[in-house]
């Protein structure tokens, strides 16, 4: 996709000066900066990469102390933050705020956003304004009753980022509601293409109100021609898992050492550029080298639909 790249960088680039800068000024400003500039300097710039793309929340552990993170809440929101942009996806972001995009909206303020990109906006506003209320009080009185009001808070808006973008649940849910895992399975929804939740699941939401309202736009065959992408792979995906399955079983497996080492690294890989191990919950009943596979092949071909 043209300036696709570049888009990319621009983004990224502003994205993590701007939350480098933030970070910088609160810790300085509550006094919990480390005293080595250099290492707070790259901690800072880490930690907005980390909230903003493919990398994931599981980093903050890695770039700033625990004694930082608990006490500093201005930091934390901006962290979410970050991951609520990066849910939204490059190409989104891109459509909002690029100068070039927003000065031909001030020339002519008929322009109107992509129906992609307002049903991403609209998700990620509707998601984040009722998922975490719903999150706290389905669990205010069991994953969250020895946290005061604004650690449940936090926390909240921590599991509906993480679900909506890479995937990965930071509380223990086992000990949870059903309606958890239900409210997190439904936040998935709605990330841009290109964002840290693949896409997919955006073009089904657009598919369906286009379905409704009888749209024939360009836009939507494009969107439908890109589902059909994403089940012919998905289809492919099942049939590789259950030939998986079948070669690993009882934990003999049937399958070369190469092939194991190559998934270890396509693993790593898959989490931290394209934010799909939210699938590696799914498979999770199945053996975890299919599993393991399952969910890398599953995040390279969503996001190689999504370019088609």
């Amino acid at each position: 996709m043209p300036g696709l790249a570049t888009a990319y960088h621009k983004t990224l680039i502003i994205a993590s000066v701007a939350v480098s800068g933030l970070f910088l000024f609160f810790t300085y400003a509550t006094g919990s900066m480390p005293s080595d500039f250099s290492t707070s300097l790259l901690s800072a710039f880490g930690l907005a990469v980390a909230s903003f793309s493919n990398a994931g929340l599981s980093d903050v552990s890695m770039l700033v102390s625990p004694a930082m993170v608990s006490t500093n809440f201005i930091l934390q929101l901006g962290i979410v933050a970050g991951a609520a942009l990066g849910n939204l996806g490059i190409l989104v972001l891109w459509e909002l705020f690029s100068p070039a995009n927003l000065r031909k909206r001030m020339a002519d303020p008929s322009i109107d956003w992509t129906y992609l990109t307002k049903v991403a906006v609209f998700c990620t506003l509707i998601l984040f304004l009722l998922a975490p209320v719903l999150f706290y009080i389905i669990e205010s009185n069991s994953l969250l009753k020895d946290k005061n009001i604004v650690e449940s808070a936090l926390a909240s808006l921590y599991e509906i980022s993480a679900a909506r973008g890479f995937g990965h649940f930071l509380s223990d849910i086992s000990p949870g509601h059903t309606g958890t895992s239900v409210l997190i399975a439904i936040s998935v929804f709605g990330a841009g293409s290109f964002g840290t939740g693949g896409g997919a699941s955006l073009l089904l939401i657009v598919l369906f109100f286009s379905f409704i309202i009888k749209s024939k736009n360009k836009e939507v065959y494009t969107a439908y021609r890109l589902m059909g992408w994403f089940i012919g792979y998905s289809a492919i995906i099942f049939i590789l898992l259950l030939i998986l399955s079948w070669l690993h079983q009882d934990g003999s497996s049937r399958v070369m050492p190469l092939l194991e080492q190559w998934l270890r690294f396509a693993n790593i890989r898959s989490v931290a550029f394209q934010g799909s191990g939210w699938y590696e919950n799914l498979l999770a009943a199945l053996t975890i080298l299919a599993g393991r596979i399952g969910f890398v092949v599953a995040g390279s071909l969503t996001l190689r639909s999504l370019n088609k």
